[in-house]
């Protein structure tokens, strides 16, 4: 079948279907032959589809492949060290308006100063083992929960988990070639 198709606006051919090369026409391009009436989009004409099915995708942008080496959006997110931070700025701001009454006298006062701290401890421990299971910094979790552990729950729970460190050539070559590009 001989086939006509558009480039830059202009009628190219006649051509044999078995003449078309991998990079001659693509999905969009505008064919037409004796049997049609109009022209229409290559891809709808299904004497092409063979053609199709061995072109590739596109390569996807530079920015497309770090993200998606980058981050493994299987993962869900930690939603329990999210209801944690969240339920920790409730209690304190409960425990501020209920000051007076719960801590009146020095006993309950000392009782926390001793939990605080303890409760810190906690969930600096918290997020530093899911931190870890995120492949994320341990220590610097840690240390963000002690001094701010509602704040750094929250966002510790709301990031995609890093894939392992384990990088490719591949990788490594495309985080280079990123760098140069954003200096």
């Amino acid at each position: 079948m001989d086939l006509f198709y558009e480039e830059s606006g202009q009628k190219i051919g006649p051509i044999k279907i078995t003449d078309i090369k991998p990079n001659l026409i693509d999905r969009d391009t505008l064919v037409w032959h004796k049997d049609l009436d109009n022209w229409i989009k290559a891809d709808t004409l299904p004497e092409l589809t063979k053609h199709f099915n061995s072109i590739p995708p596109p390569l996807p942008s530079k920015k497309e492949l770090v993200i998606k080496a980058k981050y493994d959006k299987e993962y869900d997110k930690e939603s329990e060290a999210t209801s944690l931070g969240v339920f920790i700025v409730i209690i304190s701001i409960a425990l501020y308006f209920l000051r007076k009454k719960v801590f009146s006298d020095e006993e309950h006062q000392i009782y926390f100063l001793i939990f605080a701290p303890l409760l810190a401890l906690g969930c600096a421990i918290y997020a530093s083992k899911t931190a870890k299971e995120l492949n994320r910094n341990q220590g610097g979790w840690f240390m963000l929960t002690l001094f701010l552990p509602s704040i750094a729950l929250i966002i510790l729970g709301q990031l995609h988990k890093l894939k392992e460190r384990r990088v490719s050539d591949f990788e490594r070559e495309l985080d280079r070639i990123n760098k140069e590009d954003e200096n």
